[in-house]
């Protein structure tokens, strides 16, 4: 008989790390929120990290330090090593960081936070020497994502699209 699964959403600036192959880690509503999915095919433990702004910073509170990528992808990669996997085997795969504010004078002018959290991101997956397998950002339209964790299969929705593979 086939394991059940458990779907386990990862809220706005929430992170979440598993070794349980029942959890398919979950980000729903990514707009400019950027989704991180980290996996150590070894230890077969994997992480998601729903980043909302790029860095703390620019932020008056701190609170909850997972919604800023340069604090919550160092975070999951603490968790994650908690629970048995290396940093040097992790791979990783983003989506989100769209544009949502479509209007004359958003374009410009660091209002778009979708882009600045995909390089912050970026940036700090490089300094862990964490490769980024693939990405699907940018754009204007919401996504959801989500990871298997028996698998580390990542899963990628746009509204109004099919789920693909990412």
């Amino acid at each position: 008989m086939a394991e059940q699964q458990v779907v386990v959403p990862v809220g706005i600036g929430e992170l979440r790390a598993s070794r349980d192959p029942a959890e398919v880690l979950v980000a729903y509503g990514l707009g400019s929120c950027v989704g991180v999915c980290l996996y150590d095919p070894q230890a077969r433990v994997g992480g998601l990290a729903h980043v909302m702004l790029p860095r703390s910073a620019e932020a008056a509170s701190l609170n909850p330090p997972g919604k800023f990528a340069d604090l919550a992808v160092p975070m999951l990669i603490e968790e994650m090593g908690r629970l048995g996997a290396l940093p040097r085997r992790m791979v990783g795969k983003i989506a989100g960081g769209a544009q949502m504010l479509v209007a004359p004078g958003f374009s410009g002018n660091g209002f778009n936070v979708g882009e600045r959290n995909i390089e912050a991101v970026r940036a700090v997956l490089e300094s862990y020497r964490v490769p980024l397998l693939r990405a699907e950002t940018g754009g204007h339209r919401g996504r959801t994502l989500s990871l298997h964790v028996a698998t580390g299969r990542v899963m990628v929705r746009a509204i109004g699209e099919r789920e693909t593979e990412l």
